[in-house]
């Protein structure tokens, strides 16, 4: 290369704040008074030396940058599933009611409640129940911090109170919200809520506050409503309740993700479809992809191959 065109890409790359000038020195190996003397036309008679060290310095970043390109950053991938999920949540919410979401994990569940809650930030609270909230305080004082409620006593009464004041106060003063709650309380991990605290949010949140309520989690949470829908209490629980959607995985799913990630061709598809009735399902095949694009990097690649694929799914319990 030129050394005066090799002067021009330099200068570029560290105006632009691509890659900082300390930085270049740093992996080229020279000094940052150097470079500063090259990029400015200073450097004198061993010119060529230095830019022989900051073309192959170049070299390298070009073509890290174009495998850095090729690789897909993986985000948010709608599956057919995925939409269903968040089709139940907005019945609930929309239309005042409580439903349950439930089923094998692996499947999209949480990244489903995720996105819904991201789309819906004013109006949708997300909580993860788990074994250290074992009563309706923890479950109730989870959901305030959820609101940026922060620094309520451990007192059941004031909890429940700011909160139902909290969501009535989201209600049109002319009563005539465009949907019929005030909002709507999703509780994944639920099948760690205990009965009680499930009756009061019913009583609280649903009753009294007008919130719509999303249970999710795996098969146990319908389980016990329906073992305990004799009960009294969980028979008024089970009349509200409108949707127990169990979501499936499908080929279509697995169709959308790598579409997704920009992967084309029936054989990419073959090779990763036994994830569909395995355990993890697409949780596995979002794995699986990730630690095949991390070869292709390593590998100073610039796509993915259907070998490389194939080899990260064989070996997707060893790493």
């Amino acid at each position: 290369m030129e050394i005066e065109a090799l002067r021009t890409q330099i200068k570029q790359i560290i105006d632009s704040k691509a890659v900082s000038q300390a930085d270049i020195a740093r992996k080229s190996g020279l000094s940052d008074g150097a470079i500063s003397l090259f990029k400015n036309g200073k450097y004198g008679a061993n010119e060529a030396n230095i830019a022989e060290q900051l073309e192959k310095w170049l070299t390298h970043y070009l073509e890290s940058k174009a495998r850095s390109l090729s690789i897909p950053e993986m985000g948010w991938v709608e599956t057919p599933t995925a939409r269903q999920i968040m089709d139940v949540i907005s019945y609930a919410q929309y239309g005042h009611h409580i439903n349950t979401i439930y089923g094998e994990p692996g499947i999209g569940k949480t990244m489903a409640i995720e996105r819904y809650c991201q789309d819906h930030s004013s109006t949708a609270v997300l909580i993860t129940a788990s074994p250290s909230l074992p009563n309706t305080l923890g479950i109730y004082l989870e959901i305030a911090r959820a609101l940026g409620m922060n620094g309520l006593p451990r007192r059941i009464a004031i909890v429940r109170d700011e909160l139902i004041g909290y969501f009535l106060a989201k209600q049109s003063p002319s009563g005539n919200n465009a949907d019929k709650s005030n909002g709507v309380v999703i509780v994944d991990e639920a099948q760690h809520v205990p009965d009680s605290a499930i009756e009061a949010m019913r009583v609280d949140l649903y009753d009294i506050a007008k919130v719509a309520l999303v249970f999710c989690g795996n098969d146990d949470v319908v389980a016990r409503l329906k073992k305990k829908s004799t009960a009294s209490y969980f028979a008024r629980f089970t009349s509200r309740t409108a949707i127990n959607h169990e979501p499936k995985v499908t080929p279509e799913d697995l169709s959308a993700i790598l579409e997704g990630w920009e992967i084309k061709g029936n054989q990419y598809y073959n090779i990763l479809e036994p994830a569909l009735y395995t355990d993890g399902r697409l949780r596995t095949v979002s794995k699986v992809l990730e630690n095949a694009f991390a070869v292709v990097d390593g590998q100073g690649r610039t796509e993915l191959s259907p070998d490389i694929l194939k080899k990260a799914w064989l070996n997707r319990g060893k790493i």
